[in-house]
């Protein structure tokens, strides 16, 4: 009985992805798709890779530098401000 429920829980959790597409991104750091976009419009964030259907799918890197922009933005820094900051950390 303890191996049947161990192995339905396992089943319950998503596998470990090394890329995430732009919504699942935005869902995770309370973002738009849109401010995404715009973030990248910008020169602050890029894809990881656009895969053959056009999809931006995104690494835990680009996670990490979208909850740095989120926060200076918090902060009331430019986008100009920013990608200054990321530039001199990269």
């Amino acid at each position: 009985m303890i191996n049947l429920k161990l192995g339905l829980m396992s089943r319950r959790f998503y596998e470990l992805r090394t890329y995430l597409t732009i919504g699942e991104i935005a869902s995770l750091l309370n973002l738009s798709a849109s401010q995404i976009r715009f973030y990248e419009k910008k020169g602050l964030l890029t894809p990881h890779l656009i895969d053959e259907n056009g999809y931006r799918l995104y690494s835990y890197k680009e996670i990490e530098t979208l909850e740095i922009i989120s926060a200076f933005r918090k902060l009331n820094l430019s986008i100009n401000e920013i990608k200054e900051i990321l530039s001199q950390n990269s």
